[in-house]
């Protein structure tokens, strides 16, 4: 038998299970080929965090409130970043304390994790749709060329969705049921679980309470909003009071940031934005067919439609838009896309004739897909930065500092101590007009890095608090770079450079803004390499 023939008899045979493994083998190779940071607050926010939370001798209130007030200041879940704080305590207890090995502990939790992700895509969609479509729905959420690697990284918004889907399984084994209410009010405290991890979400969970109240009553919608307002009194109220002293902080926090009344966190406020991504997930052309049949879904599957529509709505009228965003609803949208296009094709006309041209698009979807998705399997983002600190581990035990020179391309993307193994000063020095020499000795303390505002700085400092190694990055002017630093560190001496990789390259090239950079590493004085 033949591996085509061997999968279609597995497919057919045994589709949840096949659907299972393929994933499973998708996102163990994303968690062991990948590498580097994929989103900068996928793993400043919940690894750097976690681990500094970890390290940090006091409580962890005291961390939060009085250490680094400034993470309040970000929107992001506090319950997401110490459920990645136990996943690393866990380790170290199991005798684990290599930075490799810790990060690929993460990912391969949250790889197993995302495999409910395909279990309940699967099972909703043979319940409210065929099992034609349930294997369909299975094989794209386990093989969609960005899934597997996305999936493996700490991106709250996936794991909100595994919530936001087992809530939606339950709704969708009731339908034509006798519905229980207090099934309603657990089903709306799993929803509010996923909320707790990524706030987001609750734009979806009020468009699933909308819906509820038009389609099955008011009585109904209420306990489902019940249960998730219980949900979020335990996990945000209680927590909020114990750890940070003030309950609903954070949440209060991300919606001045959504709704742009006090912070500004990014994200390019085109109208097509949101659609552009939606449409490329699938990649072109099939991406304009599949967002038809989305279009199309809306009467047959309002339950699911409804709320989605109503995300993506909202989100367009609030002025920070985000591409992560979309990941919260991303599984339903293509349940919705491929419900949508194969209910349309079977009564059209056209494709019933032309069912060749079919065949044809889906064989090299699924070719494309492929391609694309092995090269997803491979790429290392961030690898300056990423392999700089690794290399600078080797030098652990001497040192205390590092300077990073950015006076070139101005792209500096932080240097992750995560990878380095333990706590460490970075003094940052960026381009700028001469500074007045009043303050040569001053720095800013800035997102917990120290700004300085010339080399300078360094000639008044005691010998023991000097960096040990000054980071370069970029190739820009590099002869007179060179000489200023070695006004302040006279035995300055280049040590390696560390290229950026085929992905970052790319990225640059797809996205100007973007800026990937060789870092060039230069010790202060002589060290000798940790054993």
């Amino acid at each position: 038998m033949s591996p085509k023939e061997l999968f279609r008899y597995y497919i057919d045979e045994k589709p949840l299970v096949t659907c299972i493994w393929t994933a499973f083998f998708a996102r163990i190779l994303a968690t062991f080929l990948s590498h580097g940071i994929a989103f900068g607050y996928e793993h400043y926010i919940f690894i750097e965090t976690a681990q500094d939370i970890i390290n940090y001798k006091g409580s962890i209130s005291d961390y939060f409130t009085k250490e680094h007030p400034q993470i309040l200041k970000n929107g992001y879940s506090i319950f997401y970043i110490l459920i990645n704080a136990l996943i690393i305590k866990l380790t170290e207890l199991s005798g684990v304390f290599n930075p490799l090995s810790k990060i690929l502990v993460i990912k391969l939790v949250h790889a197993l994790a995302s495999l409910l992700i395909v279990y309940y895509g699967f099972c909703i969609s043979k319940i409210v749709a065929t099992i034609r479509h349930a294997k369909i729905v299975g094989m794209m959420l386990a093989l969609l060329w960005f899934y597997p690697y996305c999936c493996v990284r700490t991106m709250c918004e996936n794991v909100s969705a595994i919530f936001i889907l087992a809530s939606i399984y339950r709704m969708a084994k009731g339908i034509g049921k006798q519905q229980n209410y207090s099934d309603d009010l657990f089903t709306g405290f799993l929803m509010g679980v996923g909320f707790s991890i990524s706030y987001n979400s609750g734009i979806f969970i009020i468009g699933e309470i909308i819906c509820l109240a038009i389609r099955y009553g008011i009585k109904r919608s209420i306990f489902f909003t019940t249960g998730a307002a219980i949900s979020v009194v335990l996990f945000e109220g209680v927590i909020g009071t114990l750890l940070l002293k003030q309950p609903f902080l954070q949440l209060s926090e991300y919606i001045l940031h959504l709704t742009g009344l006090k912070y500004q966190i990014g994200g390019r406020n085109s109208i097509y934005m949101y659609i552009s991504i939606l449409i490329l997930i699938f990649l072109l052309p099939w991406g304009m067919a599949l967002f038809y049949g989305f279009i199309k879904s809306w009467k047959k599957y309002f339950l699911l439609f409804f709320p989605v529509t109503f995300y993506i709505i909202v989100h367009y009228l609030l002025p920070t838009k985000e591409e992560r965003f979309m990941l919260n609803i991303l599984p339903i949208y293509i349940m919705l896309c491929v419900f949508g296009w194969h209910n349309y094709r079977r009564q059209s006309k056209f494709w019933r004739i032309h069912s060749h041209i079919y065949h044809i698009a889906k064989r090299s979807f699924w070719i494309v897909n492929g391609i694309v998705l092995c090269v997803a399997f491979v790429s290392y983002i961030r690898k300056p930065q990423v392999e700089t600190m690794i290399y600078l581990s080797n030098y652990k035990s001497d040192i205390k500092s590092i300077l990073i020179e950015d006076r070139g391309d101005q792209s500096s993307k932080p240097l992750p101590p995560f990878y380095f193994g333990k706590p460490l000063i970075q003094y940052t020095l960026n381009q700028q007009d001469e500074p007045d020499v009043s303050i040569y000795n001053c720095y800013v303390k800035k997102s917990g890095k120290r700004a300085i505002f010339t080399e300078k700085y360094f000639l008044s400092q005691p010998a023991d608090s000097l960096p040990q190694f000054v980071i370069f990055y970029g190739d820009y002017d590099m002869p007179k770079r060179l000489s200023d630093m070695r006004k302040a560190f006279p035995e300055l001496v280049y040590e390696k450079t560390i290229a950026p990789s085929i992905t970052d390259k790319l990225i640059t090239y797809l996205n100007h803004s973007n800026v990937n950079v060789p870092l060039h590493i230069y010790r202060t004085r002589e060290f000798s390499i940790d054993n």
